[in-house]
């Protein structure tokens, strides 16, 4: 229409038009020719042409603080339960720590405070910062903390167990997993000692939850990259005793089908190894690998790491810091199975407190 309306400018009738009647003439007699066909029609539609325009918005009636925000349904229906939760164990002054990267989940819909400075723990990713939380939470000592959530506990592919290191292992040690609602893992101090929890009290839904679970459903692995093939001056704070050796024995893992051998090490668990935190891998030649370490085929119970080509050489993996690894613990696994491909030469395993 508008190449139509310009090309009419060229003629001095159209000029005329355009200048003295209407800027937008064919717009027009297309207006009026649908009016002719349908005089009754017109009307009703101009009565509707103001609400094309009006925008209009309700005041969410669940969540006062979110104004007119619409949640999505699993965020509200998650949000629901864990006020709930909290209503029934904590009290009003009862600060939380989120590890799960969820904010305004905790901090703003739920109207929590948290325990530390470190709302979101993205700020402590330095060794030095993590001992600033660590601090702030052993002052606080908040009852309970948010440690895993739905699809954003690891952002960019590294997971939180990983990136903070130090604040994780920290939780593990004295935190227990308490209920997993909607795929919210949420942890308690150990030396807090809660009432039972009522679901129906709670009138939280029938297969939504899990009172004690290790891994949530969406638990990703401890997976440490290549870290510990840079990773020399940590632990910081390692006992200066030896590391405790583990017996282990190699076999070729003859039901795995593939291009390249795939290799098997058992390693044997000492009876009581709480409180361990590194695993020592001494190698005498390595090649580039993918490791990993895990108690049966379920996968959210792996740790990973790779390597790169080296000779005589340690990898100290935290595996303290890996929620897999407390799960071993409680489950008083005692085998765990190192899995790679290729055969690399193996000279040692230790344990480090």
């Amino acid at each position: 229409l508008n190449w139509l309306e310009r090309r009419i400018a060229f003629s001095k009738k159209g000029a005329f038009i355009l200048k003295n009647v209407s800027g937008h003439p064919i717009s027009w007699m297309i207006a009026l020719s649908l009016f002719a066909l349908n005089p009754f029609h017109l009307p009703k539609l101009l009565e509707t042409i103001p609400s094309k325009f009006e925008k209009t918005a309700t005041l969410n009636p669940d969540w006062p603080l979110a104004g007119y925000l619409s949640l999505p349904k699993n965020i509200d229906l998650a949000a629901k339960d864990l006020k709930s939760i909290f209503n029934a164990y904590l009290q009003p002054e009862d600060r939380i720590f989120d590890f799960s990267n969820h904010p305004a989940l905790y901090f703003f819909l739920l109207d929590r405070l948290s325990a530390t400075r470190f709302f979101h723990v993205s700020m402590a990713m330095h060794l030095k910062t993590q001992e600033l939380l660590i601090d702030e939470l052993k002052r606080d000592r908040p009852k309970l903390i948010s440690f895993f959530s739905p699809d954003f506990t690891s952002w960019d592919g590294v997971p939180n167990m990983v990136r903070h290191y130090d604040v994780s292992q920290y939780i593990l040690d004295h935190y227990t997993p308490w209920i997993t609602v909607r795929d919210y893992q949420i942890l308690k101090r150990r030396d807090l000692m809660l009432p039972p929890i009522d679901p129906n009290q709670l009138h939280l839904e029938a297969g939504t939850f899990k009172i004690g679970e290790d891994l949530p459903r969406t638990a990703e692995p401890c997976n440490w990259g290549f870290a510990p093939a840079f990773w020399t001056t940590h632990p910081h704070k390692t006992s200066s005793l030896p590391a405790q050796k583990l017996h282990f024995k190699t076999h070729l893992d003859l039901t795995r089908k593939g291009n390249e051998p795939k290799y098997i090490t058992e390693i044997e668990l000492p009876v009581d190894y709480a409180g361990t935190h590194f695993l020592d891998i001494h190698f005498n030649k390595l090649s580039e690998n993918v490791f990993i370490i895990k108690d049966s085929d379920i996968q959210k119970h792996e740790i990973l790491f790779q390597s790169l080509p080296a000779k005589n050489t340690v990898y100290r993996i935290q595996v303290g810091s890996c929620m897999q690894w407390q799960n071993y613990q409680r489950n008083k696994i005692r085998r765990l199975f190192l899995e790679y491909s290729g055969e690399q030469n193996i000279a040692s395993i230790g344990l480090r407190k």
